[in-house]
């Protein structure tokens, strides 16, 4: 992916840390940290071993997705509330929809004044 990340958020949600940011293309990324211990695990199949290591609560985890609603089931997995996921991703669209709320009014105005012109 090229293009560049845009941080839009950091604070506290549900008393951990959150920052957030915006890929060019839409990705979203989420550096907070762990909710809880997890004992870590290991997965076989008959094609490969995937080991996940143990990691403490409050260690620093990263949570990605393609789009908002990706952004959200792994907001879930990593064990914020449907709430907070929500918060979160209203940050983005908040941040998002800013530009283009903007550009929206200028067209809007631009328009008005090429009807002006022409009476």
């Amino acid at each position: 992916m090229s293009g560049a990340w845009k941080p839009v958020f950091e604070g506290t949600v549900e008393g951990r840390h959150v920052e957030l940011e915006i890929h060019d293309e839409g990705a979203y990324l989420v550096h907070t940290t762990r909710h809880d211990d997890d004992p870590g695990s290991v997965k076989v199949d008959q094609f490969s071993t995937t080991i996940i290591y143990p990691t403490e609560k409050g260690a620093e985890i990263i949570v990605h997705g393609e789009t908002a609603a990706e952004l959200h089931r792994a907001l879930v997995a990593a064990r914020f509330s449907e709430n907070a996921a929500s918060e979160i991703i209203g940050k983005a669209r908040a941040q998002a929809g800013a530009p283009a709320l903007r550009g929206f009014w200028q067209r809007t105005l631009n328009s008005l004044k090429k009807l002006a012109q022409k009476k």
